[in-house]
Formats: C-alpha cells, structure tokens, sequence
C-alpha cells in the first residue's frame, strides 16, 4: 500500500479535498479530524477551501460528515474564509441521514454540540 504524509495543516486540507472529490469519505474525515489550522490561511488554503464547493451537490450522508468535520476544523478559527456550504443544510442532512453514516465519518458529540451551538437564529 502507499503511504501519503501531509506534514502542514495545508497539504491535509489540500488531501482532504482530492479524497472528498474521489468520494473517499472515510479518508477525507480521517485528514479533517487531524486538521488543526497552523496559522491564518494563505491564498492557497483559500482556494482549496473554495474547492470543495465543486462537490457541493454530492447529498451522501457521509459526505455531509465530511463537510461537518472540516466547518468544525475550521469554522471556529480567525481569518477562514466562509465555508461553501450551509452550515444549516449540512446539520440537516446528516441528522435526517444519520443512520446511514459510517461509523468512520459519524462526528463526535461534542462536535455535533459546537456545531449547533454555531448556528446563527437566521440560519434555523
């Protein structure tokens, strides 16, 4: 097998993104839970953030997951670009789908907690 090493917190996000869009859910959830932002992003890490909005349309709940786990990673740092994705949308897919997550991509119920406790009164 090959082993890939992502040592910045921008080559993992840049992994994330191909294996998201290959629909390798349980790979990509398995780089954002490891996904700690090591500074304010750079131009790069924007565009790799604007990026995922290509699988926008990809309604598998474990890629709902995926979206979660990356808005917890980083919805809760300063400077992140808004994520391309309804924060709202994401919830409510996973809760309505979420005896169809795998038990690799389901999110920890401390973050399903952050997350909701995100949720802005005109996002409800």
């Amino acid at each position: 097998g090959n082993f890939i090493f992502a040592a910045s917190s921008e080559a993992k996000l840049y992994l994330c993104l191909l294996r998201f869009l290959r629909r390798d859910h349980s790979g990509a959830c398995a780089l954002a839970i490891e996904l700690t932002p090591d500074g304010p992003p750079g131009p790069t890490d924007v565009e790799i953030v604007a990026a995922f909005g290509a699988a926008r349309d990809d309604r598998h709940p474990d890629a709902h997951a995926v979206r979660l786990r990356l808005s917890f990673a980083l919805g809760g740092c300063a400077g992140w670009p808004g994520l391309p994705w309804s924060l709202a949308a994401e919830l409510t897919g996973y809760t309505v789908k979420y005896s169809h997550v795998s038990a690799a991509c389901r999110l920890p119920l401390t973050a399903e907690q952050t997350l909701l406790g995100r949720l802005s009164y005109k996002e409800q």
